[in-house]
């Protein structure tokens, strides 16, 4: 399989197969995102999706990525968010599912968002750090970390429950932070 920075390499060259790769490889999990985050709008998702990878193509000589996966991301993000405001539609419904979704991802060291994310699951008090981490890292469910915690599941639920809302309202600006970056990035 070829590395990120290769295929945008080629892709920079006019290389068709490598740009044909890139889609394949994003296609799917690009979709299932803006599809989530736009609240089940199969044709919207479609349509901003496939319009990143047009303009992946187009700008292919002067596009500069550093971090392909999270380019592309914050592109759908930030294409969803932009129609949501062109439409006056509210936006706290795609605030919130894109909060939620940076605690479901699992993000490598060298991901931009992984030093904010995880710096703000370390300033969790203890127990919801601990039933978050058993939940989302190591796919426990609420049952099982009632068990091993020797607490209600109502507890697990609840405890779950606030340290989501707390990531969210820690996080709450970084997605735009993060979205804003990835434009001055494409427009430098």
């Amino acid at each position: 399989m070829q590395t990120n920075a290769i295929l945008l390499e080629k892709i920079s060259s006019g290389d068709i197969g490598a740009f044909n790769t890139l889609y394949n490889n994003y296609w799917d999990r690009l979709f299932s995102f803006a599809y989530k985050i736009s609240n089940g709008d199969r044709e919207l998702s479609q349509q901003i999706v496939q319009d990143i990878f047009i303009y992946v193509w187009e700008k292919k000589e002067t596009l500069k990525i550093d971090n392909l996966e999270s380019y592309l991301f914050q592109a759908t993000k930030f294409q969803v968010y932009n129609y949501y405001n062109r439409n006056k539609l509210n936006t706290v419904y795609l605030e919130d599912t894109f909060e939620i979704y940076l605690t479901e991802v699992s993000f490598t060291e060298d991901h931009p968002v992984y030093e904010l994310l995880y710096g703000a699951i370390e300033k969790l008090p203890e127990k919801r750090k601990n039933i978050l981490l058993l939940n989302k890292i190591q796919g426990l469910d609420i049952n099982q970390i009632a068990q091993q915690l020797d607490l209600s599941p109502q507890t697990v639920k609840n405890q779950l429950g606030s340290a989501l809302k707390q990531l969210r309202l820690e996080l709450k600006d970084v997605s735009m932070v993060i979205a804003l970056i990835e434009l001055y990035e494409i427009f430098k």
